[in-house]
This record gives C-alpha cells, structure tokens and sequence, in this order.
C-alpha cells in the first residue's frame, strides 16, 4: 500500500511519534517502578502494533486503506490492552496499600489494648474527640462521656491549680506539653493519678486543628513515690535522733568497715575532740581510716584485738595510745563489735571510741604515789631495824650488868637499898627492850611476816611491875 498524499504520510508519522513519545512515558514510569512483568508486556504489546503497522505497509490488504486510521487503530489496539493491565496493576496496588493500613490499624490497635497508655484526641475547641477504652478506673460508658467535653469538665482542677493553670496556658497557646501529671477522682469515687503528653497538629494551610496525645496511669508509682518519701522522712527523722542521741554521748560512734584501715562508714562529731579532725575528714572519700590515728606502736595489738574478736564473733575491748593532730598523744578505749551478714561474713564494725587519758594520767601518778611509799615504807623499815641494833647493844649491856651486880657474883652489895635500885634498872631496861622489840614486830606486820608467841602471864606480877614504873 502507497500513501495517496504526502499530507497523509506526514499525519502517520506526527500521529506515531506522539504515541511513541507517549508510549516512552508510560514505559519509563513503569519502569521507575520497577514492576518488570508490566514492562516487559507493554514492550511486546508496542513492538506488536508496530510489525502489524509495517506488515499492513508491505502487503497492503486494500489498496485504498487510510493511513491514518491504520496508524491510529494500530496505536489503539496497542495501547488498550496495556491501559487495561496498568488500571488492574493500580487497583492491585491500592487494594494491597489498604490491606496494609488495615494490618497496621489492628496492629495499632492491638498495640494499644495491651499497652496500658491510652490514646486521645481534641478538636480546635479543645474538647475530646477520640479516647481509646484503656482508661483504668472508667467503664466504656464513662470513656463514651468524655467526647465533647474539655479537661476542666472531666476532672477536678482544684487538686493542683498552679499546676492546672500552667498546662491551660500551654494548651492555648497551642504548645507541646510532655508528663503533665495530675489527680483524677472517678465517678466511683476512686482517686487515680495519670500522666499525659501531647503535641498540636496543623491542616495542610497551618491552621491548628486540635492536640493529640497520650496518657498513662501512674497511680501505682505515685503511691509507691509516695511510701518511699514517707519512708525517706522516716529515715531522716530517725537519723536525725540518733545524731540527737550520740551528740550527748561522752564517746565517738561509729561504723567502719572490717579491713586494715578501718574504713569509715560513719562516725560523729565527738571524734573531733578527741584526734582533732572533724568527722568530715573521715567521711568525705574516705580519706581517713580509724587505724591511721593510732599510735604505731599499738596497731599491730589493736589489728589482733578486733581480728580475733570478729573470728569468735565476740564484743571486743582495747585500750591503745592515738596521735592527736597537734602531735600528743591520747589514751583511748575502744568497745565495740562486728555485724556480720546473712553469707556469715562480717560487714562492718559498731562501736565507740572513749577519751581514757586523765584516767590513765591518774593511773600514772597512783603507780608513782604507791611507789613512793613503798620505797618510804622500806626505808622506815630499814632504819628501824638498824635502829633497834643500836639500842640492843648498850641496852643488852645494861641489863646484864645490873644482873651480875644483883646476883653478887663478885660480892656482897652491902645495903638492901642499892638491891632494890638494880631491880628497877633491870625491869626498866627489859621493859625498854620489850618496846624495842614490839616496834620490830610492828616492821614485820607492814611486810606480813609477824607470829604470835602464845604463853601464859601472870597479872598480878604485869600490875606490880606496871606499878612499880609509874612510881
């Protein structure tokens, strides 16, 4: 077949390449989307008008046959068949994309029913909207009621107006509030304590279309927030006490750990009179320990003292010197014991540390007082003894004399007189020696080594003698 005109030939051509360029959009799109079957169909349709235009060219069936409507009804019969495929390709897909927002509405949904948050949403009037049923504390129906009304209808704003207050500034000026935390009394009379955030959203012009938000029911973890400030108060105040208690206490308490350095746990401000550092300087980074104050001669019998008594899981007591911040030197008496855990190993030491140094001084000074009269009391005893000699000699002499003279060994005295004056030398100079020997047995009664010497005595003999002295 031969075009009739030169105007006929050209319309053809106009006629293909605007399909063509059509035709290359389509492709091009399809293939931007990456959806290969419909490509590659579309490419066999077009390429199939395309032998049926040239093969209808060649072998005209009918010599007076318009190109034009050739050329046209190739292209149409082209095209239809893909148009048809690309309407199914695009209902398929947009009946995928809504199996797929509805798998994500259920699973959103499900979300939500197990979460324990709750949804909500509120119009440009601020009034609810939408609330989703987790609502602890509220029936559907009671849920059912909050759409249309606003916060200040639904729950009571008098339990924290400042708070109130706030979160309605924030709400009209349409800005974002997170944790906003308030009381809730439900129409059972329950009080609930729930948490919620929420943010603006605008239409596609910017105008403000109302919040939405989520909220959360924290009525357990304010009550647990509750008991544990409660018990926090507790503590301090018990705390409080027991610093009231140990300040009127004459020692230092404390509590360390059970190693070398007696790592200090606690300790009160008594500690300060005696090694002169405040308990501040125990208690902050544990710059410290209580075995660094004592004296280095001590350590290694206090270590053994505490270390044995925590082996036996017995009290335990010592007596130790400790090196005041000036440089002197304090006597101490540190009492106290180990605490040991449920695994039996010992955790801490309690105890309290006494200022024992005018009693050890008066100790001191006791020791050198007895010492003293020791030394004075041997010194009498020395000198009497000595003393007692020399009065036993010439006294021995006396004695004997007078007896010699008295017995007449040598002759007669002569007159009765002088017999009876040596009588009275010789009972004076033995009653003389029984002092003398008195005041020795006085010595051996001081050192306990005195003996009775028991024999019978005559009275009448004592009273004539007694007599006789005195006369």
């Amino acid at each position: 077949m031969r075009c009739k005109n030169r105007d006929d030939s050209t319309a053809v051509r106009q006629t293909a390449s605007e399909s063509a360029v059509t035709t290359w959009h389509v492709l091009q799109r399809v293939w931007q989307e990456r959806n290969w079957t419909v490509a590659v169909l579309f490419a066999v349709l077009l390429i199939g008008s395309w032998v049926m235009v040239i093969a209808n060219v060649a072998n005209p069936i009918v010599d007076t046959t318009n190109w034009f409507r050739v050329a046209t009804s190739a292209v149409l019969i082209g095209l239809l068949p893909v148009i048809a495929l690309l309407v199914l390709h695009f209902a398929w897909r947009h009946r995928s994309a809504s199996l797929a927002l509805v798998l994500a509405e259920s699973r959103m949904r499900d979300m939500v029913e197990a979460s324990s948050d709750w949804l909500w949403e509120m119009g440009p009037d601020l009034r609810f909207k939408f609330v989703s049923d987790a609502l602890p504390g509220l029936s559907d129906a009671d849920v059912a009621g909050l759409i249309g009304k606003s916060w200040n209808e639904v729950v009571r704003a008098d339990f924290d107006p400042a708070g109130w207050s706030r979160h309605a500034d924030a709400m009209s000026q349409h800005r974002p509030f997170r944790d906003f935390v308030y009381l809730d009394k439900t129409p059972g009379g329950e009080l609930r304590w729930r948490k919620v955030s929420g943010r603006p959203f605008l239409d596609q012009r910017g105008r403000f279309q109302g919040y939405r938000g989520t909220g959360t029911d924290v009525t357990e973890q304010m009550q647990a927030e509750t008991k544990l400030r409660k018990a926090l108060k507790d503590k301090q105040e018990s705390e409080d006490k027991f610093r009231s208690l140990v300040a009127d206490f004459p020692g230092a308490v404390y509590r360390c750990e059970c190693d070398p350095d007696c790592t200090v746990q606690f300790i009160s401000d008594a500690i300060e009179d005696l090694c002169g550092r405040p308990a501040s300087d125990f208690a902050a980074s544990h710059r410290h320990g209580l075995a660094g104050m004592i004296h280095a001669a001590d350590r290694a019998m206090v270590e053994d003292v505490i270390m044995g008594a925590v082996a036996q899981r017995q009290p335990f007591a010592a007596e130790y010197r400790i090196v005041h911040r000036d440089g002197s030197i304090r006597w101490v008496h540190n009492k106290g014991r180990a605490m040991f855990g449920e695994d039996g190993k010992p955790r801490h030491l309690d105890g309290a540390i006494f200022d024992i140094t005018e009693r050890k001084q008066a100790e001191v000074a006791l020791i050198r007082t007895r010492t003293a009269a020791e030394n004075a009391n041997r010194a009498k005893s020395a000198f009497l003894a000595l003393m007692s000699h020399e009065f036993r000699t010439p006294l021995n002499a006396v004695i004997g004399f007078s007896d010699l003279i008295r017995s007449e060994a040598h002759g007669p005295i002569g007159n009765d007189l002088y017999k009876e004056y040596l009588q009275d030398i010789m009972m004076s100079g033995n009653h003389l020696l029984a002092l003398i020997n008195d005041i020795l047995d006085l010595s051996k009664a001081e050192a306990g080594k005195i003996s009775l010497n028991e024999a019978p005595a005559n009275l009448a003999d004592i009273a004539n003698e007694s007599v006789t002295m005195v006369r």
